[in-house]
């Protein structure tokens, strides 16, 4: 029985506005947490960085075993994770505090991997509209969390502030109760055509013997190694950059609050570049320069924020920063789904580039401190941000020809 698709939607719109939520809106409680349970700073980012470790070890193995337990109980198990790991650490105990954090993150590794494979099977003549919708949805509730956790913590204090956005969960789990019995095979039969204008052409690989994609047959063609890498250097520049503005910034001899400011005013703009690039890009039917020319932002913000100085040149480079954020984002989803020809080919890169992703994520911040302490500056940190944006461009334009991997 085929899913009401507007009731799916909904869904998958909900579970994603859990990805982000549960592990970012812990970094401003991190000096009360530490107090509380007298953690060393050492032993607090732990939980930040269990969960980037978790995706990048983990979500390669999400298709396989969505095929084994089924999609719909698959991503339920996920939303009961996702809540009961908010909860836990609800719990008066640092053990709890950690526990639930990891349980919390296997849950939202399912929905990073599977909510694209999700919209390339179940809409694929809407796969730009519903990229966007997810991926802005994502960032806003993420940014609109972001500004509540503080005067919630001051008016309720942190334990129940964290506990409160689990709430979500809650509300997410009982709309994916009546997708019990969802299937990939579910997906709609032109799930099978190119969501695109133009059909495109497939690539020349070795394709499956087998009716059904795997790893091997997969990767067994660069186009998969692009769009791979893509999203692995997208995460890598991404996490690398926002862990840095707030520093570069106070290096130029700005004030804190200004800093802030312009952390802020990088996601606020990463938000809507994520809504309106899937729209502008549905005019193109090759992708190749505008997901160059979108990477090509980050260069720009990063030599502004590393290199510039004064108020203007901040807000500018947080400006641009946030339009490559967004929109460059939003690209390695769409990649997703635009180079696949069906749901569980798309799971497939889903989990490979998200796993290369999260991993560089987990050490790119730490590896940009140990240059700007080395160096006594941001002038290695600027060369190194260089190479990565360009190595960023060269796999966007790769990824972004008019052609799909072969199954």
């Amino acid at each position: 029985m085929k899913p009401n698709q507007n009731v799916l939607l909904a869904a998958i719109l909900l579970l994603s506005a859990n990805m982000r939520i549960p592990i970012l809106v812990v970094s401003p409680l991190l000096p009360l947490i530490n107090q509380t349970y007298h953690l060393t700073n050492s032993e607090s980012g732990l939980l930040t960085s269990i969960p980037l470790l978790v995706f990048g070890l983990l979500s390669m193995a999400v298709p396989n075993a969505s095929k084994r337990l089924g999609l719909g109980r698959f991503i339920i198990l996920a939303i009961i994770a996702i809540g009961g790991g908010e909860f836990l650490r609800y719990l008066p105990s640092p053990s709890m505090l950690f526990t639930g954090t990891l349980l919390l993150a296997l849950g939202i590794t399912v929905g990073n991997v599977m909510i694209p494979a999700m919209i390339r099977g179940f809409f694929p003549n809407k796969v730009n509209a519903a990229t966007a919708y997810y991926t802005a949805l994502m960032q806003g509730m993420t940014t609109l969390a972001l500004l509540l956790v503080v005067p919630m913590t001051q008016l309720l204090g942190w334990r129940i502030t964290i506990v409160s956005f689990g709430i979500l969960s809650i509300f997410t789990l009982l709309l994916w109760l009546r997708f019990y019995n969802l299937r990939i095979a579910d997906s709609l039969p032109s799930a099978t055509a190119s969501p695109l204008t133009t059909a495109p052409k497939p690539i020349t690989g070795k394709p499956s013997t087998t009716s059904h994609p795997t790893i091997k047959s997969v990767f067994s063609q660069r186009l998969a190694w692009d769009v791979s890498l893509f999203m692995g250097v997208q995460s890598l520049v991404f996490y690398t950059l926002s862990t840095w503005i707030p520093t570069a910034v106070l290096s130029h001899h700005l004030s804190l609050t200004f800093a802030g400011q312009m952390a802020s005013l990088f996601q606020f703009i990463a938000v809507i570049a994520s809504l309106l690039v899937p729209f502008w890009l549905k005019k193109h039917t090759v992708q190749s320069w505008p997901a160059v020319w979108l990477t090509m932002c980050y260069l720009i913000a990063s030599i502004g924020f590393f290199w510039g100085s004064g108020q203007a040149i901040m807000i500018l480079s947080s400006i641009i920063g946030g339009i490559g954020s967004g929109g460059t984002f939003a690209v390695a989803l769409l990649f997703f789904s635009l180079r696949t020809q069906s749901a569980e080919s798309s799971a497939i890169i889903s989990g490979t580039g998200q796993s290369i992703g999260y991993l560089l994520a987990a050490i790119g911040p730490s590896a940009i401190g140990y240059l700007y302490d080395s160096f006594n500056g941001w002038s290695m940190v600027s060369l190194t941000m260089i190479i990565f944006c360009l190595l960023f461009a060269y796999f966007g334009y790769r990824s972004g020809k008019n052609t799909y991997i072969n199954e």
